[in-house]
This record gives C-alpha cells, structure tokens and sequence, in this order.
C-alpha cells in the first residue's frame, strides 16, 4: 500500500512538471492521477466546480475500495498456495 501510494505519488510529481504553465498544486496532481490509476474516470471537481467533503469521501470510498480488492486477491492466493500445498503432500504419498 505504502509502494502504491509512492509510485502515485512520483506519477504526480511527474505529471506536475509536465503541466508546468498549468502551475496546478501537488496535491492537485495527486488527485488526478489517483482517480486516472483507478480507472480514469472524472474525480470530484477542482476550481471552480468545488465542493467541500466530495474529495474526502471520494478518497475514503477509494481507499476502501483498494483494501477490500487487495485483501480478496491476498484471499485468493492463499487458497490457490492450501491448494497446491495438500496436492503436494498427496503426491508426496505415492
């Protein structure tokens, strides 16, 4: 999680100096490509189009979203490796 959320962050430094006559914030850029790593759909609005709390909770849903995945992948896994693991141990018999 920590390593997703560097590599977003390199991404946003990145997109920053790409942007640069746009002299967007950091935070700003953050925000984009958080939302374009998930998926790349419009995030809450910027500027103008603000509206206090929609930035919060979009980042809480997505956050959440991203645990419950990574936690299910990790499930999915782990069952595949019990899986492997006892055909071993019944080839081991033979």
């Amino acid at each position: 999680m920590i390593l997703v959320g560097f590599l977003i962050l390199c991404l946003a430094i990145v997109r920053a100096m790409l942007d640069y006559p746009h002299n967007h914030t950091l935070l700003w850029e953050f925000g984009m490509v958080f939302s374009d790593v998930l998926g790349g759909f419009d995030a809450p609005g910027t500027g103008d189009d603000y509206q206090p709390g929609k930035w919060a909770v979009f980042l809480i849903g997505m956050i959440y979203i991203l645990v419950i995945a990574l936690n299910s992948l990790i499930a999915i896994l782990g069952d595949s490796f019990d899986k492997v693991q006892s055909d071993l141990k019944s080839y081991d018999m033979l």
